[in-house]
């Protein structure tokens, strides 16, 4: 817009550069210049092997979140017209940068996300995306009030502030993020400016209260508001064409694992007698029906424990590959023709869990969007680039937006009713979904939720748990208090080089007076 709207050198949209921050954890993104430069490093001399005719493997390195241009979708190492290999990285012990290999790129020169600390810090970016226990870092790095512009009085602090998935503040670490929020805000503050806080969830109990603990006794107000109607107010209405079923299955005599492997074994089994339908009943071409088959053939295990996940994930290249080898031959389906159900299924299966290295996620993702492919060779049918079975813990309930994903097997019921329905909600998002709930007869609580399946599942949002979040209790003060002063001393009183920490006594002083006062 700024480019269309251009005169005399000026532009109509402002001049400052638009820019997009990642502010993470370690895990995540390199936090240092130096941190940066050995990634980059590691990802040269693999290029360097490979330019050379060595065997190499960049990505395997390359743990930039960045991997490929956001406007052209050039990847970041990309071949030149001499057949090698470029970097669309530059990296030093004093600056990072990334940059479009694309020349023809609108972005050629620098793509302007920021991922590395330092980089943001010295730049802060116009949009700044982060997690909450980067608060943390404010009261140890002297560059914060950077992101705030504290310390500049020409400039304006942060106008807008939104809290992504609010459910999760909760517990300790909403008492924690609550104390942090008040520093935030102040910071955020300049006369009688300050920052308007948006928080988002779908699942939400006592959010008044949750707020006011959170954002210091904000009043709230949600959108979309009430309705004339419970079933239309405006913005949203409520249709009765579900898309999404719930089952609930409570077998008895059989362990847990061994009641998944049947289960999961009848559900892979199902996607042929489905393949077969489409062909057979409904007479659709090959293609046709591979396309309709796309939306349920890649099955989600969804699971309480990491421990249930590696158990299970164990038994998929024996057990359960074998009990749906079995009802293959129950069922006389041709092994030429169907048995691409089966064939290879271990290498298909994929787990998404804390275990899953953080560069990893995102490539795991995009093999899950891509569709149900099937390819014929020497007359036999083989399954290509695509998931079969998706095993996952509670890192699936959020953030998760697949289209294709409409089939998944809950085992055991979350601990609580917010996880349930966030998770169970990553299915049938645009076309129909099924869930099954595998309860554990061995378990009261399942037990509970099994006797009374209906009515809870018609209902489910008001069964929603109310969240507890206390910040000023005795415990959460003593933890945090010290760390919230250093941060408003450094930040708001302007001592934020680390050799100016001999004037605290001097500042402390200032306050006492100031407080005595008022």
């Amino acid at each position: 817009m700024r480019r269309n709207f251009k005169s005399d050198n000026d532009y109509f949209f402002g001049n400052d550069k638009v820019s997009i921050g990642m502010w993470v954890g370690a895990s995540t993104t390199p936090n240092s210049y130096k941190d940066a430069q050995k990634i980059y490093k590691k990802v040269f001399e693999e290029i360097t092997k490979l330019n050379n005719g060595k065997t190499g493997d960049y990505r395997k390195v390359n743990t930039f979140p960045i991997t490929n241009c956001s406007w052209c979708g050039c990847n970041s190492v990309s071949k030149n017209q001499f057949g090698k290999y470029d970097l669309g990285y530059t990296a030093t012990d004093k600056s990072f940068s990334t940059h479009c290999l694309n020349s023809d790129c609108a972005f050629s020169e620098e793509l302007p996300i920021y991922f590395v600390d330092d980089k943001i810090y010295q730049h802060p970016p116009t949009l700044l995306f982060a997690t909450v226990d980067k608060f943390a870092m404010l009261s140890h790095r002297e560059e914060g009030h950077k992101l705030f512009n504290s310390q500049e009085e020409s400039k304006l602090p942060p106008d807008l502030i939104i809290q992504d998935e609010l459910h999760l503040l909760s517990g300790p670490l909403g008492s924690i993020t609550g104390l942090y929020e008040s520093i935030v805000e102040m910071l955020s503050t300049k006369g009688n400016r300050k920052p308007k806080i948006i928080t988002s969830t779908a699942t939400t109990r006592n959010t008044e209260q949750q707020v006011a603990m959170l954002y210091g006794n904000r009043a709230l107000n949600i959108f979309p508001p009430m309705g004339v109607t419970y079933d239309d107010n405006f913005f949203s209405f409520v249709s009765d064409d579900s898309k999404r079923k719930h089952i609930g299955f409570m077998p008895t005599g059989k362990t847990a694992l061994n009641s998944q492997i049947r289960i999961l074994g009848n559900l892979l089994l199902s996607r042929i007698e489905l393949f077969k339908y489409y062909r057979e009943k409904e007479q659709l071409t090959r293609e046709d029906a591979i396309d309709r088959e796309n939306n349920f053939w890649t099955i989600v295990s969804f699971y309480n424990s990491l421990r249930d996940v590696g158990k299970v994930y164990n038994k998929v290249p024996a057990e359960i590959s074998d009990f749906l080898k079995l009802l293959h031959n129950r069922y006389q389906l041709n092994k030429q023709i169907y048995g691409f159900n089966y064939f290879g299924l271990s290498g298909r299966t994929k787990e998404l869990t804390s275990r899953v290295e953080s560069n990893s996620i995102k490539k795991l993702l995009n093999e899950l969007e891509e569709p149900f492919n099937l390819v014929v060779k020497d007359e036999w049918n083989f399954v290509q680039n695509t998931v079969d079975l998706v095993l996952a813990s509670n890192m699936f309930s959020v953030g998760i937006d697949i289209e294709r994903l409409n089939v998944m097997l809950m085992n055991g019921q979350p601990k609580n009713v917010a996880e349930y329905i966030q998770a169970s909600s990553r299915v049938g998002r645009k076309d129909k979904g099924i869930v099954i709930n595998l309860l554990d007869a061995n378990r009261s609580r399942d037990k509970s939720y099994f006797e009374n399946y209906v009515p809870f599942n018609n209902a489910y949002y008001k069964f929603v748990e109310p969240l507890s979040v206390t910040p000023f209790t005795e415990i959460a003060l003593d933890k945090v208090l010290a760390s919230l002063l250093v941060c408003f001393v450094r930040h708001k009183q302007g001592l934020y080089l680390d050799k100016r920490a001999k004037d605290l006594l001097e500042i402390m002083k200032t306050l006492r007076n100031s407080f005595q006062i008022e």
